[in-house]
């Protein structure tokens, strides 16, 4: 019992102590610190500012020269001579190398033959001379000499040893009575010139006789080219054996003998007219002869052009930066051969997205590798349909230590002038709610918010399409933050 009555004893004391404690604490007069309300601090900036960006816009760009030319082949064949090399220096026009082209040369010098022929029938025409029975003869030997060569050197390339059209060529199965035609007429050919040659060596006093056989040569000669270019004006497109550049070739030498026996022909008519009639000075004999010269002349471009083709030769002045070929190699039609640059005259060419375009004006300042400085010369109106990009050239205003095709940092500083039509903010200064986004601008130092319809993502950034404009401020970090709230603006 006493135990018991003990511990009641302390349990009762516990409790006054408490309680006293208690009392002594509500008697307490000490004041308590009441915390004041703690406002959250904001920051804002101009819907334009934010817009404009911060800094430049920054982009990889490659060193190009200003002036600069891809030298492609234009014939197929052997490369015999490579005049350059690597580094070299060239001038507007020079020959960097040059394809096999004896047959084109001899084509070259013998159009040039026909032109002095064509002029010296001019002449003669024009003063009457009394030489016309001479010159009629030279053109009579000249027609067989030529048409010769048009049918044998030219156009024999497209037929097999038996005179027949080469069975390496898918000729078009609609033109078989053709290809029987032009087979049976080849072989009929060697007769003709064998008969034609016999004339030559030993021609007649009947000059009627000369001209009437050459004229009748001369014709059944065009008439077989004309059929022979029937076949190769196109049906050359599906073959087995024979390249497209090979056809190509074909195709020229038979245009070839076409325009060198139209050429004949028509001197030889004129050289026989002036032959024939009472007087050699007279006007159609003029004519005629100014016609002949005409087509000389005509057949000269054309074998110039052709040799033209087998001559890599640089439209520019610049360095040899490259070449592709070397002697022995075969190349092909449209080859790459040869890089001829101006490495002086350099410049920069970049890609920026679309977005970033309003951010790039034509004369705003470059800043290239850090340390040289540029200016934009060139903005595209378009997209590049293989980048998908917008091509950007800037042009250097000072000596840059640079290689063409150097791969350099170009910083496009931003201009304050530039006109803005896409509004573009932070991500953090939009609030998304479950019923609208919005932006918040502050009046009075509460929040006012701004419903906004939001576009494409831009990094940490996000184009508006609605809801605000240029000369309002907004508040840059919208997080935690609600509409009538009290802020304070640091």
């Amino acid at each position: 019992m006493n135990f018991i009555k003990s511990h009641k004893i302390a349990f009762i004391l516990l409790i006054v102590s408490v309680g006293g404690l208690i009392v002594y604490g509500s008697f307490d007069n000490t004041p308590e610190e009441v915390e004041e309300d703690v406002l959250p601090t904001v920051e804002i900036r101009s819907v334009r500012d934010l817009s404009l960006g911060d800094s430049g816009l920054d982009v990889i760009g490659q060193v190009k020269s200003s002036a600069e030319a891809n030298l492609k082949t234009q014939a197929q064949g052997e490369i015999v001579n490579v005049y350059y090399k690597i580094g070299d220096q060239v001038s507007t026009g020079s020959i960097i190398a040059e394809i096999e082209n004896s047959t084109q040369r001899a084509s070259v010098l013998q159009a040039k033959a026909g032109v002095k022929s064509a002029k010296a029938q001019l002449s003669i025409a024009k003063s009457g001379s009394t030489s016309n029975l001479s010159n009629f003869l030279v053109s009579f030997r000249n027609a067989y000499s030529v048409a010769d060569d048009a049918v044998r050197n030219k156009v024999d390339q497209l037929f097999d040893s038996d005179d027949s059209l080469t069975s390496g060529v898918n000729w078009k199965h609609d033109e078989f009575s053709l290809r029987v035609s032009v087979n049976q007429e080849r072989r009929l050919l060697n007769d003709i010139f064998e008969d034609w040659l016999v004339l030559v060596n030993n021609p007649t006093d009947d000059t009627d006789y000369l001209f009437n056989e050459s004229k009748k040569n001369l014709e059944r000669v065009r008439v077989f080219l004309y059929n022979v270019s029937l076949l190769t004006l196109g049906e050359l497109n599906g073959t087995t054996s024979i390249s497209q550049d090979v056809a190509y070739n074909y195709k020229t030498n038979v245009s070839l003998g076409r325009n060198s026996v139209g050429g004949v022909l028509t001197s030889l008519i004129g050289s026989y007219t002036a032959l024939t009639s009472e007087g050699s000075g007279d006007s159609q004999s003029v004519l005629i002869a100014e016609a002949s010269l005409d087509q000389a002349q005509a057949g000269l471009l054309l074998a110039e052009a052709s040799l033209e083709k087998t001559l890599i030769r640089t439209p520019i002045s610049g360095e040899i930066n490259a070449i592709y070929v070397e002697k022995g190699d075969f190349v092909s039609f449209l080859q790459d051969a040869a890089v001829v640059a101006n490495n002086d005259a350099l410049e920069i060419e970049a890609y920026i997205s679309e977005n970033d375009r309003s951010r790039v004006l034509v004369d705003s300042p470059v800043l290239v590798s850090s340390m040289y400085k540029g200016t934009v010369t060139a903005v595209s109106p378009a997209l590049d349909p293989v980048t998908k990009k917008v091509k950007v050239t800037v042009g250097l205003l000072e000596e840059v230590n640079l290689t063409n095709g150097e791969s350099v940092n170009v910083s496009f500083e931003n201009r304050e002038d530039r006109e803005i039509d896409t509004i573009i903010i932070p991500l953090s200064a939009i609030k998304i709610g479950s019923s609208n986004t919005v932006a918040f601008s502050v009046k009075d130092s509460f929040l006012v918010a701004h419903p906004v319809s939001v576009g494409t993502i831009l990094g940490n950034s996000i184009i508006i399409e609605d809801g605000l404009s240029l000369d309002m401020d907004i508040v840059l970090d919208a997080r935690g933050l609600s509409a009538g709230e009290k802020v304070e603006i640091k």
